[in-house]
C-alpha cells in the first residue's frame, strides 16, 4: 500500500538507467508509490495469491506457500520480456479470481486506463493458462517468453466514443456474480450497473449522496429518480452484491428499510 511501501531513494536518478523510467507516481508527500497494491484475492483450491500492483499495471500471483511469483500479466515490460505495445493492463483495479461457464480458471478485473496511453475503461476477463506439474509455474509462451494469454477472452467496455464506454481514471471495482453476470462500480460516475454475459444492463443504481465542489461539509442528496447537478462530486470506491444464500444472512430477517437519501 501506498504508506507501507514510501522510499525516498527511489526518487533520485542514480537509481535508473538512462533511457528508464518509472510508472509510479510521486504522492503529495514525496513518498514514492512504488507498488500501491489496490486488491488481494485469494484461492483456496490452489494456495494461490492474487495481487492487483496498480503503479506496476500488472496482476500478480504468489505461490502462498513458498511466496514467489508464478505468474504476471498485464505488463511485460516491466520485466523486460516486452515492449510497450504489448501492454494490457492500465492502472487497474479488483483483479479476481474466477472461473468461466465450462469451470476453467480466470480472472476478471478493472482495466481503468491512463492518460494519455488509454482514455477509457473496461471490464476484462482474462483466462489463466495451464500450470507445470514439475516447477507450479504457469506456462509462459514459448517464443515472446510472455504469461499469456496474449488478450482478454470477455470485455465490457468501448474505446472512447463506442457503445458502453466510460473512463473511470482512479477508482472502480468488479463482482463476478453466481449467475454469471457481473457487477461493475463506475467509480468517479458514482454508479453501480450490473451486465450479462452478453453485456446487455439488468439494472443500474446512482449513489444518492454527492459533494457540491470539494468542501466535504457540504453534502447533499438526490432521490433515484432525479438527476445530480451538473458536476457535482459523487465518488464510489466499490460495491458488492450479496446473494441470498450469503453464510451471513443465515437465520436472519431480511427487510427493505427506508432508501438512503430518506
Amino acid at each position: 500500500g501506498k504508506h507501507a511501501n514510501r522510499n525516498t531513494l527511489l526518487l533520485t536518478k542514480k537509481n535508473f538507467k538512462e533511457g528508464e523510467f518509472s510508472f509510479t507516481q510521486p504522492g503529495k508527500t514525496g513518498e514514492k508509490d512504488w507498488l500501491h497494491i489496490n486488491h488481494v484475492c485469494y484461492d483456496v483450491e490452489f494456495d494461490q495469491i492474487m495481487l492487483s500492483v496498480n503503479s506496476f499495471s500488472e496482476v500478480i500471483i504468489v505461490d502462498r506457500l513458498n511466496g514467489k511469483i508464478i505468474y504476471r500479466w498485464g505488463n511485460p515490460f516491466v520485466y523486460k520480456r516486452g515492449t510497450q505495445d504489448d501492454r494490457q493492463l492500465f492502472c487497474q483495479h479488483s483483479a479476481t479470481f474466477c472461473k468461466d461457464s465450462h469451470g476453467n480458471r480466470t480472472f476478471i478485473v478493472f482495466n481503468n486506463g491512463r492518460l494519455p496511453d488509454r482514455a477509457w475503461t473496461s471490464v476484462d476477463e482474462i483466462h489463466l493458462p495451464e500450470i507445470e506439474e514439475k516447477t507450479g509455474n504457469y506456462i509462459i509462451d514459448s517464443q515472446k517468453k510472455q504469461y499469456g494469454p496474449a488478450k482478454h477472452s470477455w470485455r465490457y467496455g468501448g474505446s472512447t466514443g463506442r457503445a458502453n464506454s466510460w473512463y473511470d481514471d482512479h477508482i472502480g471495482h468488479c463482482q463476478r456474480l453466481n449467475n454469471g453476470n457481473t457487477l461493475i462500480t463506475q467509480g468517479t460516475l458514482g454508479m453501480v450497473i450490473e451486465v450479462t454475459k452478453e453485456k446487455e444492463e439488468v439494472w443500474r443504481y446512482y449513489l444518492p449522496v454527492y459533494r457540491n465542489g470539494d468542501d466535504d461539509s457540504t453534502v447533499s442528496f438526490v432521490m433515484q429518480s432525479k438527476h445530480r447537478p451538473y458536476g457535482a462530486n459523487s465518488r464510489l470506491f466499490m460495491a458488492r452484491k450479496y446473494e441470498l444464500g450469503y453464510p451471513a444472512f443465515k437465520d436472519r430477517m431480511l427487510r427493505a428499510y427506508r432508501y438512503i437519501e430518506a
